[in-house]
Order: structure tokens, then sequence, then C-alpha cells
């Protein structure tokens, strides 16, 4: 064999000897347990938030994207769902003592306007899904819904309404304050004998909370008569 160049003839040179020396006699950092746990992670270890770090674990960006793959798995089930789907109309349950609504009615709802505002007074708001409606009629197990559709039967002003579709779980006043609500307008002469169905733009709702639609008229209590369809949801 070639003797290495610059050495002697008895052996390395002392700046061949010292590189020599250099080179790592520890398992290579690939095998190196301590070096994984620290990249790749453990299985305990929690799933990862917002932008990418130079903390985080691969464990945890993994669990992250599962979380997200779900969360679209879900939407994309709604989305399906609310496209295709069965709408339930509800009118109002003759007792209104504990549950609001009734699918075996043909009784409507009536919302009373306050003196040109919100009708929130007394009897003024209508009660329309209350929080112990399971709405079983749509599904058995119904965990979300929307109120989709209204249609208006009857309306004694001529004048526009604004109309307040409120939900929470604790009072009225609460809800508003909270914004949770969505609104829409109505304008119908009462010599028109027509009924007027529209689509209502509404968020997903837990089971459990309450519904009510309050109105505002130009006129002191002006009354909206109407009926309600709703999508369930048991996801």
């Amino acid at each position: 064999m070639a003797r290495l160049s610059g050495a002697p003839s008895g052996g390395l040179t002392a700046a061949q000897d010292a590189k020599l020396s250099a080179i790592p006699t520890t398992a290579m950092r690939g095998t190196d347990n301590a070096a994984l746990a620290s990249v790749v992670g453990a299985l305990a270890d929690a799933a990862a938030a917002g932008v990418v770090t130079e903390t985080d674990t691969v464990m945890a960006y993994v669990k992250q994207l599962v979380t997200a793959m779900l969360d679209v798995q879900k939407d994309a089930e709604y989305a399906e769902e609310h496209q295709h789907h069965r709408v339930v109309w509800y009118g109002k349950k003759s007792d209104q003592a504990t549950n609001w609504c009734d699918q075996a009615t043909l009784t409507p709802y009536r919302a009373t306007s306050g003196d040109n505002a919100w009708g929130t007074e007394g009897t003024d708001p209508a009660k329309v899904i209350s929080s112990a409606d399971t709405l079983s009629e749509i599904k058995s197990g119904v965990l979300q819904f929307d109120t989709d559709e209204i249609l208006v039967v009857a309306n004694s002003s001529n004048s526009l309404y604004r109309c307040r579709l409120v939900w929470g779980t604790g009072t009225l006043a609460d809800a508003i304050t909270a914004k949770q609500f969505t609104e829409f307008v109505y304008s119908r002469t009462t010599s028109d004998t027509t009924r007027m169905q529209r689509r209502i733009a509404c968020p997903l709702i837990a089971a459990g909370n309450n519904v009510w639609l309050v109105i505002w008229n130009a006129t002191n209590d002006a009354t909206l008569d109407f009926m309600i369809g709703v999508h369930g949801y048991d996801f």
C-alpha cells in the first residue's frame, strides 16, 4: 500500500493524526435517541399551533395537519348536507311553557313591534325554538341547526319591517348585547295575499340555544305572522 503523502516512513504526520483523532466515535446522529426526540418528537407531543417554528417537532406538525384535515372534512360534510338537505317547517306550539315549536301545526308564530322600535318587551318577541326543543322531526341527535327559511303568513302594517332572528342560552337581552343575531327586511302591503317565503342568512346554532324573532316597524304594535324552516345536523 502506498505511504500517505508527507508522512514519515514510520506513520502519520502530527497534522494527520490530529484530524483522525477529531473524527467522532459516537453513534451517527440519525440513530441518536436524543436527536430523534428533539426533531421527530414523541407520541405524547401536543399538536402544533399557528405558523412553523424551530422548536415544534415533526409529531406536533403531524397532529396539527390531521386536526386541520378533520376540520376540512367536517366543513365539507356541512356544505354537502346544507345543499342537499331536509327542511322541516315549524309553527307555534299552543303551550310554550317549555317547548316553543311544533312541527304538527298550522299555527304561525307572531312577533310584535315596538313604537318605531324593536319589540323586545313582554310578549312582543316571537319565541321560535327553545333550549328544550330537540328538533327530532328533522333527525335524531341534532347537535346544530340553522333557521334557513321563513314564510310570512300575514303582516298588519304596509310599511317596512326590520326583522332580527336572535339566539342564545341566556336572556334575549344578553344575546342581543353579544350580537348573536342575523337580520333581514320585509315589506308587503296588507292587501297582498301572496305568501312570501325567503332564505335567511344564518350561522350554525348549537342545540340547547333559545331562538327568538323580534321586529321593528314604524307603527306601534305592528305584527308579523310566520312559519320557520329549519335544517338540523348531527355533527
